[in-house]
Order: structure tokens, then C-alpha cells, then sequence
């Protein structure tokens, strides 16, 4: 649909296969940095912290492709701690 924004091709089915970086049914939404996610369910007895956008620590400004950071969180995908009063 809407010949994915061009930021992917369009299948034979009418779906967006949408390039790096792009997300959605239209490949409008832009895709945000991910990092080593702070808190997670481990996913096998010697596996956790996945990654994940925005390290979990941040929701994404789709239109953007940026992180804005929970406070106490900072970096473009919200993976380091902020220092206090700074």
C-alpha cells in the first residue's frame, strides 16, 4: 500500500517488505537503536537480556527513529546510566 512510502518494495500479496531502519504495514514508522535491554525474562538458564529498542529504557519516536529516555537512562538507545546531578 502507498507504494510502501518508499522505504521498501511491495510484494505480489500487496506487502511492504520494508528497507533497514523502517517498520510498520506501510513502512512508515521508523526503527530506533536497540541495546542490551536493562530488565527481561531470561529466555534459557544461561540466557537473558536480550536486545530490544531503546533497551527498554525508552520509547521511540517512530516518525524520528529516536529514543527518548526514561530518566536516570541516557545514549541514543537509552544503554547507559545516567550520572546523578549532572
Amino acid at each position: 500500500p502507498f507504494n510502501c512510502n518508499g522505504n521498501g518494495s511491495c510484494n505480489q500479496a500487496q506487502q511492504c517488505s520494508c528497507f533497514s531502519g523502517w517498520n510498520g504495514v506501510d513502512c512508515s514508522l521508523r526503527i530506533c537503536p536497540f541495546g542490551v535491554a536493562w530488565a527481561d525474562k531470561a529466555h534459557a538458564a544461561d540466557s537473558a537480556h536480550s536486545l530490544s529498542e531503546c533497551s527498554g529504557a525508552g520509547t521511540c519516536n517512530t516518525k524520528l527513529g529516536v529514543c527518548k529516555c526514561f530518566p536516570g537512562y541516557e545514549g541514543s538507545a537509552c544503554h547507559r546510566s545516567s550520572c546523578p546531578n549532572e
